[in-house]
């Protein structure tokens, strides 16, 4: 099967570390004998970057953190923790001393060498649940909810397992917000209604509503298509969709194209992609007008729906329940969707 994963980020900004009191410090040493060296810190939904000189080799970097987080210098990523740290960086290797976050995530890492994907994946949950206070399993179980990896039910195992501090945390509240997001999204749920303007030239050529509503289309089978104008895995999927449309459009089957790039600075790989693949007989939406944590709107498709994971597809009946959901792209997938479809347009 055949995904992107979407990794989300929302702003970056610089700020002086040493304009708040500090409780975290990182002295280093490294081969370069003079100039500025650059910490990056992933902080929430921003990079947060921080430069100290070097002298004779050595440096120091010290600053306020509401919790472990993961930073990096030059090529190399890890661990802080509020902490006095030291680290050394040498023939293209670092060795760090005072976090222990690090040294969790080192003693995964080291179990996890060498072994099979499904290996890894068992041995990281047996982690996360044998580290219940630890900073490193909110980040892993993070990565599992998002890449989709596993059901429902284990992902509320784990994150149930998880202490209350770690719940709390940045990691913690994503992932509880995604498992959320999954819960609504289940077979079986009815589909939450959203708003969003029309961006298919062809509706709008047509002097209809620049704004759609999910319950606008109320009595129709509808396929709410997550993509992006990169995602080669969403546009082999195209096809399918074309030919479902041509074959059940006229009996009340509808298509959502619902863009994802939370990237784009402007849309002119969107407006183009939906030319190219001559998919704008269906309507294209937005998953977010302005995709920020401030901007996110009650009523955008964000809020409510899953989309980490892409080519994702929702498949909603007549009444409006959610009767089918599917992650990538593969032979089965498209012809599951098919069958589900023809079921759904004959009910």
């Amino acid at each position: 099967m055949k995904k992107y994963i979407l990794f989300l980020i929302f702003s970056i900004a610089t700020i002086n570390a040493n304009s708040q009191s500090t409780n975290y410090s990182l002295r280093g040493k490294t081969d370069q004998q003079t100039g500025m060296i650059i910490l990056s810190k992933h902080i929430e939904y921003g990079s947060v970057k921080d430069t100290a000189i070097i002298q004779n080799g050595e440096f120091l970097f010290k600053g306020f953190i509401k919790e472990p987080i993961r930073v990096r210098i030059q090529n190399f990523e890890f661990w802080i923790d509020k902490a006095n740290m030291t680290i050394e960086i040498s023939n293209n290797k670092f060795t760090l001393h005072g976090s222990k976050s690090q040294d969790e995530q080192q003693q995964l890492d080291k179990e996890l060498e060498g072994k099979s994907r499904k290996i890894r994946f068992v041995l990281t949950q047996k982690f996360i649940l044998d580290n219940p206070h630890s900073y490193v399993s909110s980040k892993e179980l993070l990565m599992l909810v998002s890449n989709d990896m596993q059901p429902l039910n284990i992902d509320k195992k784990l994150y149930n397992s998880l202490s209350s501090e770690i719940k709390k945390s940045f990691f913690g509240k994503e992932i509880k917000e995604i498992i959320n997001k999954k819960t609504k999204n289940s077979v079986g749920s009815v589909a939450l209604d959203f708003t969003a303007k029309e961006h298919s030239p062809y509706h709008l050529n047509r002097g209809v509503s620049d704004t759609i509503h999910l319950s606008d289309f109320k009595e129709k089978v509808v396929l709410l298509d997550f993509w992006a104008s990169f995602c080669i895995p969403c546009r082999k999927s195209f096809p399918t969709i074309k030919e479902l449309y041509s074959k059940y459009h006229n009996q009340g089957f509808e298509v959502i194209a619902i863009y994802t790039d939370f990237r784009a600075k402007n849309f002119e790989n969107w407006y183009q992609a939906i030319i190219q693949t001559q998919t704008e007989k269906w309507h294209h939406i937005n998953v977010a007008e302005n995709f920020t944590p401030q901007t996110i709107k009650k009523t955008d498709v964000y809020a409510n729906y899953f989309v980490w994971a892409i080519p994702r597809k929702i498949l909603i009946d007549r009444k409006g329940i959610i009767r089918g959901n599917w992650d990538g792209y593969s032979e089965e997938t498209e012809n599951e969707i098919k069958e589900m479809v023809k079921l759904l347009v004959n009910e």
